[in-house]
């Protein structure tokens, strides 16, 4: 069983490298469901650390129908990704009728190879999952992350499994969003994955007295940060076996 660790700093991946996860994946801006990590951290942690990382492409927060100016962006990161060490790329890219963008997609992929290329959540914003599936095999992708179309993969079982029957080995279904040691076993066994993707995450709550009447962006905290639950990993990979 293939398991990948969701991640947002270099601390995290060294636990989740050191609790023995198949891969990470590098994302900056945890609240807005990621976003491009920068280059230089990627650089950091491919320098001292050995597990393979599949890196975030998304220029923003919000909708995934981009310009022509942000798919500039988008293949020029994929890019320096590429040239800084990335083992896959995690991207997407919908019409504004909430379809796959099939032309976008396809530079995209194009542009990450020979590096495997993994379809994200936006899939679960398509209006038909199934016609979704086989555009993207035809696309070129290697994986589709995705929750079922329902606010956590364990709600969303049923059409997992579904899409894993539908693409009969021709692309991978990563399932993923509220993954843990409680569920993990049963999505597994039920969806008959090969691969799971969770976060394992837990609040770190730094002890630095802050001015409390500011606020940087739309945390309500500015203490806190995520970090990769070590204990939490463990358990699930003991599970997985």
């Amino acid at each position: 069983m293939n398991v990948e660790v969701v991640v947002y700093n270099f601390e995290s991946v060294v636990i989740a490298e050191t609790c023995g996860a198949t891969r990470v994946e590098l994302c900056a801006n945890e609240g807005a469901g990621g976003t491009s990590p920068s280059v230089a951290l990627l650089q950091k942690i491919k320098a001292n650390t050995a597990i393979p990382v599949f890196v975030m492409v998304r220029p923003r927060e919000g909708d995934f129908t981009y310009s022509d100016l942000e798919m500039k962006l988008i293949l020029r990161e994929i890019a320096l990704f590429k040239e800084a060490g990335a083992s896959g790329i995690v991207c997407a890219a919908l019409t504004e009728n909430a379809e796959v963008d099939i032309a976008n997609v396809t530079k995209m992929v194009q542009a990450a190879h020979p590096l495997p290329f993994t379809f994200h959540r936006a899939f679960d914003h398509v209006k038909d999952p199934f016609t979704a599936l086989e555009q993207l095999i035809d696309c070129g992708c290697a994986r589709i992350l995705t929750s079922g179309q329902e606010p956590s993969v364990f709600e969303g079982q049923d059409l997992v499994k579904q899409l894993i029957e539908a693409a009969n080995g021709r692309i991978c279904i990563l399932p993923g969003a509220g993954v843990n040691s409680k569920n993990v076993k049963e999505i597994v066994d039920f969806t008959g994955c090969s691969e799971i993707h969770l976060s394992a995450k837990k609040m770190m709550q730094r002890t630095v007295v802050l001015n409390n009447k500011i606020q940087l962006g739309s945390s309500n905290d500015t203490n806190a940060y995520q970090l990769t639950d070590e204990i939490e990993l463990k358990r699930v990979l003991e599970i997985l076996g």
